[in-house]
């Protein structure tokens, strides 16, 4: 299942991780998360909710992470 958070879906402002961590755990389906992230910590954050995976968007495009890095520092943790 995609959960965005349509508020933050864009803004580069930061993820709901309650909304996040409150979706995750009310389904058996995986969740994959979207909306607002901006940082490698937006993504681990993410990964602590127990969802599957999380879809990064504008970050990228405006340079705010690079996708070599983040696959990086996840594989280290």
């Amino acid at each position: 299942m995609l959960f965005t958070c349509i508020e933050r879906d864009g803004m580069l402002s930061g993820v709901d991780i309650r909304a996040i961590r409150r979706i995750v755990r009310s389904t058996k389906t995986q969740v994959i998360a979207a909306g607002g992230v901006s940082s490698i910590d937006d993504i681990r954050r993410i990964r602590e909710t127990g969802a599957y995976g999380v879809v990064v968007g504008k970050a990228f495009y405006k340079g705010k992470l690079d996708l070599r890095k983040v696959i990086a520092c996840l594989q280290k943790e």
